[in-house]
């Protein structure tokens, strides 16, 4: 395997990168923030990488935006609080691919100064993947991966994919 092309594609240890990255700028991230931040995540990696996906898993159609739902029930007992890596989850990032740290230090420069409510109205602006396919009380709609990095393109003004 050459490590430099190495991608890191499990969600939760994504998320612990996440996590730590914005701990170490300063930066609370709560389940809901996360799940956010993990949205965009996948969105930044698939117009730098220009692949298709970095999660196997989908995010769903939820109230408050899109919800990757092992995400979710990994760091639900947090509740609303700030979530913190235990021990062995940060001694896991020591082989944390050099592209995932890249792509993190995107999304934070994007959106690392913006609270859990920012994010999800920006999920929430009209036409956005989340609001096309959004029904109230549904939890198994799937947003779709295309239409995301579409979006996201058109979001930070790298034209269409």
């Amino acid at each position: 395997m050459n490590n430099e092309n190495y991608v890191e594609r499990d969600i939760i240890k994504n998320s612990y990168y996440v996590i730590y990255f914005f701990n170490q700028k300063g930066v609370e991230v709560t389940n809901l923030k996360l799940q956010k931040l993990m949205y965009f995540l996948e969105a930044i990696y698939m117009i730098i990488a220009d692949d298709d996906h970095l999660f196997e898993e989908q995010f769903l159609a939820w109230n408050f935006g899109p919800v990757n739902k092992k995400l979710y029930d990994y760091y639900k007992n947090f509740g609303s609080d700030s979530i913190t890596l235990n021990s062995s989850e940060a001694k896991s990032l020591t082989k944390f691919p050099e592209l995932n740290k890249s792509v993190v230090e995107v999304l934070f420069k994007l959106f690392g100064e913006w609270n859990a409510y920012q994010l999800v109205e920006l999920t929430h602006e009209e036409n956005s993947p989340w609001s096309m396919v959004y029904i109230e009380n549904e939890t198994n709609i799937v947003v779709p991966k295309e239409e995301t990095k579409k979006w996201m393109c058109n979001k930070l003004e790298f034209g269409q994919s």
